[in-house]
């Protein structure tokens, strides 16, 4: 059975400066809006993956691929989620890490793995914006309070790895 496309947006951008070999913070989260449920869908459900790419466009093969699952943001731990509703699932990317400088972008992909790992089907796409990773240190990145409240909610949820 042929899945939906996912709608997904990014819920938290990385930080416009990154220092080289230190963990990205805040990290990258996408969020998944409440979608209808699709009737006598027994699949396995949706894998994330999210890879970095050069300012040419170069997939950074040394940085990943970096894979998490969805997770609803555990209301009976946290309050009504900040961004999109307690239905909204989120998909985190807690521990990127990029030696080289340069510029980049975290993109994310959403694959439907019916079918096994040799046809894998693209149900949607991200970008992030674009993001310099230098050779020096960086001014400490702190998130604003809207993402700042987000992280506290999903890290007491306990799913996401934060």
């Amino acid at each position: 059975m042929f899945k939906q496309e996912i709608d997904m947006d990014i819920a938290i951008q990385p930080p416009a400066e990154v220092q080289a070999g230190s963990t990205m913070y805040p990290p990258v989260v996408i969020r998944i809006p409440p979608r209808p449920p699709i009737q006598n869908d027994s699949s396995m459900p949706e894998i994330f993956q999210g890879y970095l790419q050069d300012d040419s466009g170069n997939v950074v093969e040394e940085c990943g691929p970096y894979i998490a699952s969805p997770q609803p943001v555990n209301t009976s731990t946290s309050r009504t989620s900040v961004i999109g509703g307690a239905d909204s699932q989120y998909v985190v990317f807690p521990n990127i890490i990029v030696d080289a400088p340069g510029t980049y972008t975290f993109t994310v992909r959403c694959y439907d793995t019916t079918n096994g790992l040799q046809s894998w089907t693209i149900l949607g796409a991200v970008h992030t914006k674009s993001f310099t990773v230098a050779d020096c240190a960086v001014l400490e990145n702190k998130p604003n309070e809207t993402e700042q409240r987000l992280l506290e909610e999903l890290k007491a949820s306990g799913n996401f790895g934060l």
